[in-house]
């Protein structure tokens, strides 16, 4: 696991702190051992002109599984030393239940592989959930997956610390992009391992999440598959497998 420790302009004593924080993060995190290989430690000051602030600084760390995409926490108080130990901890959570979700999916999943059926599916995708229709012989399948960030958010009060998961609650600049850009991934990389194996792949949607998605199936060379990308609204689930049925009937 190798951890690097980026501090802001308005942080003082960058090689002490660099030395001092990256142990405190390997012990944190020590846990998962080799499943770690990289991990961002961001520190920042973010009301440095204001002397009398409470709560200003500010952690977020980044951390890459092995086989999965990065996974991020943040946690801001009156010092680094709390700031770094809340979003350790927050990030140790966010770990484990992602890696119990992965473990749960592989020792439930029964259904035979896609590949062995001729199977549709049609999905409408916004960046918090995706509804997916599979289309077989035998009928139609509803199934649901969830953003991380929208299940983390949802995830308040399993934790000593005050509040939810706050994934997406970080500095306004560079880090809050950089950890949703790297939530989105997760979410989008965990649809294209359900929808992977499909003979067809019909996706709509209201917003840029269906266009997101089209472009990573292409960067995992599955845009092939790929026979419409069509912007949909709302549609309640009947609605969804009537417009999806009749799209694979034509």
């Amino acid at each position: 696991m190798k951890i690097q420790i980026h501090t802001g302009h308005n942080i003082e004593g960058h090689e002490a702190l660099a030395t001092h924080f990256t142990g405190v993060v390997e012990e944190s995190l020590s846990q998962f051992g080799d499943r770690l290989t990289n991990v961002d430690v961001h520190l920042s000051d973010e009301n440095s002109d204001k002397k009398d602030g409470h709560d200003n600084m500010r952690c977020m760390i980044e951390a890459r599984l092995t086989g999965h995409q990065p996974l991020a926490a943040s946690h801001q108080a009156e010092t680094l030393d709390h700031a770094v130990d809340g979003a350790a901890e927050k990030l140790a959570h966010v770990i484990e239940h992602t890696l119990g979700r992965l473990e749960h999916e592989a020792s439930h999943r029964t259904d035979p592989p896609l590949s062995q059926m001729n199977t549709k599916i049609g999905l409408w995708i916004d960046q918090n959930k995706a509804t997916i229709v599979t289309v077989t012989e035998q009928g139609e399948k509803i199934s649901e997956i969830l953003a991380d960030a929208e299940k983390q958010l949802q995830r308040t009060g399993d934790s000593p610390l005050k509040g939810s998961y706050e994934a997406l609650q970080v500095p306004a600049d560079y880090s809050r992009q950089k950890v949703l850009t790297a939530e989105l991934n997760t979410y989008y990389d965990e649809i294209i391992r359900y929808i992977r194996d499909a003979s067809s792949i019909l996706i709509v949607g209201p917003g840029v999440a269906k266009h997101e998605l089209q472009k990573r199936l292409e960067k995992n060379h599955i845009g092939a598959k790929i026979v419409g990308v069509e912007t949909v609204d709302n549609l309640t689930e009947p609605q969804l497998v009537a417009m999806i049925r009749q799209h694979f009937a034509n």
